[in-house]
């Protein structure tokens, strides 16, 4: 079966935010071109139960509540891996195989910081 990368609405929204920082000097169609990279993901939406999913693993692991909305969508969508800049999340999800691929893009100085 061949892979296929399913994406969170919040974190597409998160993706842009992030991106209009001023820090980035980003505009809106910058962020346009980025979305659009994704045009051929799934995506998978907010609905009533998703939040209460989120909240749950919240509480078990005392995280904040996107990182658990982050983890309740993986494993919504019965991903196979969990792919986060988040080396802490690795341990929060149910999903197979957590993996972290943005550290090798860091110097290890700044891996605190990604």
């Amino acid at each position: 079966m061949p892979k296929v990368t399913i994406l969170s609405g919040q974190v597409l929204n998160e993706l842009a935010q992030t991106l209009l920082k001023p820090r980035f000097g980003l505009y809106l169609d910058d962020v346009r071109e980025a979305r659009c990279g994704f045009k051929h993901c799934p995506i998978l939406t907010m609905d009533l139960s998703l939040p209460l999913r989120a909240i749950d693993v919240c509480e078990r692991h005392g995280r904040w509540y996107c990182d658990g909305l982050i983890v309740a969508t993986a494993e919504r969508g019965q991903c196979a891996e969990l792919l986060s800049e988040d080396v802490s999340m690795v341990s929060l999800t149910s999903v197979s195989k957590p993996a972290i691929p943005f550290i090798p893009l860091c110097r290890k100085s700044d891996v605190h910081h990604c």
